[in-house]
This record gives structure tokens, C-alpha cells and sequence, in this order.
């Protein structure tokens, strides 16, 4: 499958709700005030750098980060934080997780599809950013799209995506697991994405970089060799899953089979290539 296949941008990412700027100050001042019990998972999926503290989820532990589908409970860090709190309750929304993120600058999370291991339901992702930065952006369908402070956006995150901060600040993001209800359905009605916060990505020659890598490969730095790689998802126009293969085929050249086929699985994984039903 093909990342610029057909289908619009708009299904994928949008801005369906926009929030005054005082809120979205006081969620920020809140968030960073609190000392929330971060956690980093999902460490195959990232550079390292991404860390989340849970506010509803399955258990009422804030450092349960795997979600899952649930009847969602708040958390002891969201009872940290009235004023967020307030917000989420006043959404009217059928939450099914409720995450604050947080990602580091020079942090980056691979290309990878989510939801494939919930049930098929109809649901969607909203993000609320608080903390970011132009070089703090979103890669999906071939586009780098700037999540701008003010908005809840929706993101279907059952198309292929990555997300990675080259800015200069930590960039903050409440994020909410919804299944779709009637309030949802109201805000999809009026959704749009300002053309100025997307930015086609550049067809570039990956040759200097394929050329690198395996130069860290000869001299044993394959993790190194290995992000190099994997960030070209986030510079340049490619296939879906095109930065694995440059991995998979640099190990091939140099007869690394059992490496090869680790991210032959990797793949599959994170694309959820012969997972879903």
C-alpha cells in the first residue's frame, strides 16, 4: 500500500473544536505545575523522549499507559489537576483514554498504525495541544501538518503516521481516545485543516543517507544506523513502510539475515500488516 493513495487529508487530520486561548493557557500552566508520574512506553515505537501520564484509563493508575478499550476512570494525577479535569468532563465526549504526552525535542515516533489490536468499533483520537512548536509537527500522507495550540484535533490513527519534535521546546499534548458519539459526530460536521499548517513533504535522494548508514553498520553502531534510517519517514516523500525497507536491505546486503527478519516482523508490527481482522 501506497501512503498517497486517494484518500483525503481531511479523513485523516482535522481541526473539529477550538478553544479560547485562556483555557488552553491554564491546561498548560496546570500540566507542567503538577508533578505527574511520567512513563515512557511504547519503546519500539519511538526514539526515546516520549513519555505519557494517564488521567482516565481501565485502572485508575495514572502509570497504566497501554490502552485498551474500557469504561474509563479517572486517574490520581487527574485529580492533580482541577481545571483539566473540568475540561474533559465538559466535552460530553465517550471517552475511552485520556493521556497527557509529552515529547522531547530531538524525539521522534517511527511510522506505525494504532488501534488494531481494539476492538472494531467506530472511534477516533482528539488531540489538544498546549506546548509546541512549528518544528513539532505530525507526518501523515505524505504531509507535515503543524498540530497549532488552540484546536482539538482529530487524528485517525489508523492510517500510517509519525511524529517527531525539531523544535526547540517540549511539546505537550492531551490526548483523548474517544468512541464516536453524537457530540463527536456534531464536530465532524464543521471540520477543516488550514492549508497553511501543511506542508508537502520534499521527494528527496535517500542515497547519502542509505550511504551512511551503512557506513555505522561496518563500524557496529546499528542502532545508530537504524534511527538514521527510520527518520527518513519524516523528512522525505515515500511509501508507506519504505524507511523499514531500507533497513531490512541494508542487513540483506550485508547477509544479516536474522536482522533482516526481526524488522521484517518490526514491520509488520508496527504497520499491523496481517494483524487486523
Amino acid at each position: 500500500m501506497k501512503l498517497f493513495e486517494p484518500i483525503s487529508l481531511l479523513e485523516q487530520v482535522s481541526q473539529i473544536y477550538e478553544l479560547p486561548e485562556n483555557v488552553v493557557q491554564r491546561l498548560t500552566h496546570e500540566i507542567l505545575m503538577a508533578e505527574l508520574p511520567w512513563k515512557e512506553a511504547y519503546s519500539d515505537y519511538q526514539s526515546s523522549g516520549w513519555k505519557t501520564a494517564s488521567l482516565l484509563n481501565a485502572s485508575g493508575h495514572s502509570r497504566d499507559v497501554v490502552i485498551s478499550d474500557c469504561k474509563a476512570v479517572g486517574t490520581e494525577a487527574l485529580k492533580l489537576m482541577p481545571a483539566t479535569e473540568n475540561l474533559i468532563r465538559s466535552l460530553n465526549l465517550d471517552i475511552m483514554w485520556a493521556r497527557v504526552a509529552r515529547l522531547e525535542p530531538n524525539s521522534f515516533i517511527w511510522e506505525h498504525r494504532d488501534f488494531a489490536e481494539l476492538k472494531k468499533v467506530p472511534r477516533l483520537r482528539l488531540h489538544i495541544p498546549l506546548q509546541t512548536h512549528p518544528d513539532s509537527y505530525l507526518v501523515l500522507a505524505g504531509q507535515r501538518i503543524f498540530m497549532k495550540s488552540g484546536f482539538i484535533w482529530k487524528l485517525n490513527p489508523t492510517f500510517p503516521h509519525g511524529v517527531c519534535n525539531r523544535g526547540p521546546v517540549t511539546r505537550l499534548h492531551l490526548i483523548l481516545d474517544c468512541y464516536v458519539n453524537e457530540t463527536l459526530r456534531r464536530w465532524l460536521e464543521s471540520e477543516r485543516l488550514d492549508p497553511s499548517l501543511t506542508q508537502k513533504l520534499p521527494v528527496t535522494d535517500v542515497n547519502p543517507v542509505l550511504s551512511k548508514a551503512s557506513a555505522l553498520m561496518n563500524l557496529g553502531f546499528n542502532s545508530c544506523a537504524e534511527s538514521l534510517l527510520l527518520k527518513t519517514f519524516h523528512s522525505s516523500l515515500q511509501d508507506e513502510g519504505k524507511s523499514y525497507d531500507y533497513i531490512i536491505k541494508s542487513y540483506q546486503d550485508k547477509r544479516e539475515t536474522g536482522l533482516a527478519k526481526q524488522w521484517m516482523s518490526k514491520k509488520q508490527v508496527f504497520l499491523n500488516q496481517g494483524v487486523r481482522a
